[in-house]
């Protein structure tokens, strides 16, 4: 499947969407993330962009979105009142990430390589219920 195969929105995690994120780095605010859960912009001077948006509040609390390459990296940001969260990239998970740390802020990088170049997805979703995310950025190559 290619972005040129079809005209049609995409759907993916019973959400319909048109954003399809290329190259860069794309801020935790971008239109093509998608948000379940509560969620909150806080300012966090280590943030790429300076800020990061927290996420909570279900047992299913995630950010998701499609993008287009071949690899990347997650950014995430560690905070006293974060949980653990799972990576996922096309389904597949890259491992359970503590956030917590007493001594804040502290980046978390998730980075990752695919056999192929093409449409992928990436989740991150909260490892028990009513535990958080802080999702920062995903960028892409």
């Amino acid at each position: 499947w290619t972005m040129a195969d079809s005209g049609a929105a995409l759907t993916w995690w019973n959400k319909t969407t048109t954003s399809v994120i290329g190259s860069g780095t794309h801020q935790e605010n971008s239109g093509a993330m998608i948000y379940t859960g509560s969620t909150e912009r806080r300012y966090q001077v280590q943030a790429n962009g300076s800020y990061a948006t927290v996420f909570w509040g279900a047992e299913d609390a995630n950010v998701k979105s499609y993008f287009m390459g071949k690899s990347g990296s997650v950014g995430m940001m560690k905070n006293t009142w974060n949980g653990s969260v799972i990576v996922y990239v096309d389904g597949v998970s890259l491992g359970t990430f503590n956030l917590y740390s007493e001594q804040t802020p502290v980046r978390q990088t998730v980075n990752f390589s695919l056999a192929w170049s093409g449409l992928h997805t990436f989740k991150v979703i909260g490892a028990s219920a009513w535990a958080g995310g802080n999702f920062d950025c995903l960028i892409v190559a």
